[in-house]
This record gives C-alpha cells, sequence and structure tokens, in this order.
C-alpha cells in the first residue's frame, strides 16, 4: 500500500516537529567553581557536566512585538542620557577648587537652599528641584574618588564629602 502525502503537508510536519525540538543544555562547574550553562561543555570537563531539562515554547507574535517594544524604549532612554551627557558636558563648568570649596574643617562646603515660598509657582517649584538635584550632584560627585572596587565608598569620604538625599520632585 502506497501513501501519498503532499508537500506542503509534509513541510508542515517538519516545522511543527522542528519547532517543539529543545536544544540539550548541560550545566558543569569549572576549575575556579564558576558554574556554566551551555550547549557545549569543554573535552575535560564531560563528566562533570549534568543535562538540563528545558522545556517551552516559541514566543508568540504579540510577545516579540512587547519586547521589541521594550527595547526600543530602552534604546531611546540610552540615547537621551547620552544626549543629557553631551549636553552637560558642553556648558561651561565652574572651576574645580571653587566648586569643592571647603570650610575650615576640610569638608566640602555647599550652600544651604533658600526656603521656597508656600505660594510658588510650578515654575519655582520645577526650578527649586533643579537646584536641589544639582545639590545633590555636588556631593555625589565628591564621592567618587573614594569608591572601593566592589561599589562600596571608603571611610574618610564622610570626612570629606556631605551626605546629601537624592531630592524628590514630589517634594517641590
Amino acid at each position: 500500500m502506497n501513501v501519498w502525502i503532499p508537500c506542503g503537508a509534509l513541510a508542515v510536519t517538519a516545522l511543527l516537529i522542528t519547532s517543539q525540538a529543545t536544544a540539550q543544555i548541560y550545566q558543569w562547574t569549572d576549575e575556579d567553581g564558576n558554574v556554566h550553562f551551555s550547549d557545549e561543555v569543554p573535552a575535560h570537563l564531560r563528566d562533570k557536566a549534568d543535562s538540563v531539562e528545558l522545556s517551552g515554547t516559541a514566543p508568540s507574535q504579540a510577545d516579540r512585538e512587547a519586547a521589541e517594544a521594550i527595547a526600543d524604549s530602552i534604546h531611546e532612554a540610552a540615547e537621551s542620557t547620552a544626549e543629557g551627557n553631551k549636553s552637560r558636558e558642553a556648558e561651561p563648568t565652574e572651576p574645580e577648587e571653587e566648586r569643592l570649596t571647603s570650610n575650615t574643617t576640610g569638608k566640602l562646603k555647599l550652600p544651604p537652599l533658600p526656603p521656597l515660598p508656600e505660594n510658588a509657582t510650578p515654575a519655582e517649584r520645577e526650578a527649586r528641584y533643579e537646584q536641589a538635584m544639582e545639590r545633590y550632584q555636588r556631593a555625589h560627585d565628591c564621592f567618587a574618588p573614594y569608591k572601593n572596587a566592589n561599589g562600596s565608598t571608603k571611610a574618610e569620604a564622610f570626612d570629606v564629602c556631605p551626605v546629601v538625599p537624592r531630592p524628590r520632585e514630589s517634594d517641590y
């Protein structure tokens, strides 16, 4: 008995079978204790590798579109940040010795913000917020040379730099 399958049906069947197939993934720990996941294991570590079972389906078109939208928004935010950094670099800045004026204790002295009137306009509130952010940034910049490789801050930084909490726009 001969069974004849149209080419189109055969192609669809092949696509369905391959779309459900999953790659074989292995997990192993190298000589330095680092855990790795890959579809290929170095020859000298094959006896230490364990097979990892993965299951899943291909993302839907809606999932792909949502991921692309997120990627686009991240890209736009990165470009916006880069443009902001370029414009900040282009602005003339005050000399370092004036910016980091110290009082008698050797600590960075930041001028206090003048009080904001209760009936301040939105523009005045926005200007105050920008002043507060600049004050925060100056304190933040003071701490930069005192950062350790792991991200922590050296103790002596607190003898030189003022601690200024990050302002919230909603406070102004």
